[in-house]
């Protein structure tokens, strides 16, 4: 009798702690929903402009047989971002910032190809400065009419990137005339909005800026890594703030 009374007990604590654990795990569970939600929405929106904003094969992942055709272009796309940096007088500006740019397309998820062919591109997403006058350019200080002259890089630099195979025209297109687009339109040349605005013009814009800011500039002082990445998070109409998390953790 005792001992059908104690496992009676023992049989009723089982179910209370299995009813408790159930009821934590159920709590937790929600918890991680809830985080899991907050955490990827952003990034399920990012991947999102990418499929809807990819012409072509900008965003495929480069089979084998076209990875010679690539490491031609990384090449010549190397070659002209020094020209790129001598003709602005910023040094090694443009594979800092393509450097990043490959950093964060690796961060956010993309393939190697795919973030090789995002360096290419933010190697020579300024290659519009080659038609620039050298004067404004390293000028200290620029007039409205000079400012209006430098803003037409965005545009000129199209017509230099006919040494860019067919499949990936659009994802260089892109980071040649859209890398001083705002979140908010407030940006140039064509004043696009977020939704027009696809990967590769988003971190062009977030890398360049961070790089701006924590180098030497004769017109302003450079910043520390902090206090730069701080300043990006205080515009989020300007920049993509899953990119700018991102560049966080890795600086």
């Amino acid at each position: 009798m005792l001992s059908t009374v104690i496992s009676g007990i023992i049989a009723l604590l089982l179910l209370a702690g299995l009813s408790v654990l159930i009821v934590l795990s159920l709590r937790r569970q929600k918890v991680l929903n809830t985080q899991y939600k907050n955490t990827t929405g952003a990034l399920r929106a990012l991947r999102s402009v990418l499929n809807s904003a990819a012409e072509g094969r900008p965003f495929a992942t480069v089979p084998e047989e076209e990875q010679p055709e690539l490491e031609a272009l990384l090449d010549q796309c190397e070659a002209l971002a020094l020209q790129i940096d001598q003709a602005s007088g910023r040094h090694n500006a443009a594979t800092q910032v393509a450097g990043l740019v490959y950093r964060l397309s690796q961060q956010l998820g993309q393939s190697h190809p795919e973030s090789r062919l995002h360096y290419a591109a933010g190697l020579i997403y300024d290659i519009g400065l080659l038609d620039i006058d050298p004067r404004i350019l390293t000028a200290g200080k620029i007039r409205e009419d000079q400012f209006d002259s430098l803003k037409t890089h965005t545009k000129s630099g199209l017509a230099r990137l006919n040494f860019v195979p067919a499949d990936w025209q659009p994802l260089f297109r892109q980071a040649v005339s859209m890398h001083h687009e705002n979140l908010d339109g407030s940006g140039y040349p064509d004043r696009l909005t977020d939704s027009a605005l696809p990967f590769v013009a988003r971190a062009i814009r977030v890398a360049e800026s961070y790089i701006a800011l924590t180098s030497s500039r004769h017109y302003r002082k450079q910043r520390d890594s902090d206090s730069a990445i701080h300043e990006l998070k205080q515009h989020p109409q300007h920049y993509d703030q899953v990119l700018v998390a991102a560049l966080d953790t890795l600086i």
